[in-house]
């Protein structure tokens, strides 16, 4: 938990502070950074690069929410910037015909298996799925995130999901 002090001396540039947040959420940002950006060099740097923002940028915390999810928040920011500088994004066309996958597998899968599957999907619906179930945004949002129509973030999603479903019932059927 990152207490007062933490928050305090990080307002005021204080070298120990900074190295006590770090120490803190860099395991857990990390695997923020990692769920958008595969390779891992360039998730070191776009890392490096959101730290760099959450320590110049800290007084600009208002202590409204938790400092993790405004911390988080610049992490999911600066790996959609990294995808847009590099033109990384790429969105799915939509099949004409496009089925419902049920889910048949009474199997359970931990939180790693499924966002070794998630790794597994496109760029773009990959994306789309992350902002929209681990970051909790809605369609609107992500839309004007990625600059995108509200339409596409849904059926991005949608699609996601199905790619999603198909690959748990495939991994359920060759166990």
């Amino acid at each position: 938990m990152i207490s007062e002090q933490i928050i305090i001396g990080c307002k005021n540039f204080e070298a120990n502070a900074q190295k006590s947040l770090y120490e803190l959420t860099r395991a857990k940002m990390f695997l923020v950074v990692q769920r958008y950006v595969k390779d891992y060099h360039d998730a070191e740097d776009v890392s490096i690069e959101a730290y760099v923002k959450v320590f110049n940028n800290f007084d600009k915390y208002r202590g409204d929410g938790a400092p993790e999810a405004w911390i988080r928040r610049i992490f999911v920011n600066e790996c959609l910037m990294f995808l847009r500088k590099r033109k990384n994004i790429f969105f799915e066309p939509i099949p004409e015909y496009s089925e419902t996958i049920q889910f048949t597998s009474h199997e359970k899968f931990d939180y790693e298996e499924i966002l070794k599957l998630v790794d597994m999907l496109p760029i773009g619906c990959r994306t789309v799925f992350n902002l929209y179930v681990f970051e909790e945004l809605q369609h609107n949002e992500i839309a004007k995130m990625l600059d995108i129509s509200v339409s596409t973030s849904k059926s991005q999603y949608q699609l996601a999901r199905n790619k999603l479903l198909k690959l748990i019932n495939k991994k359920s059927d060759n166990e």
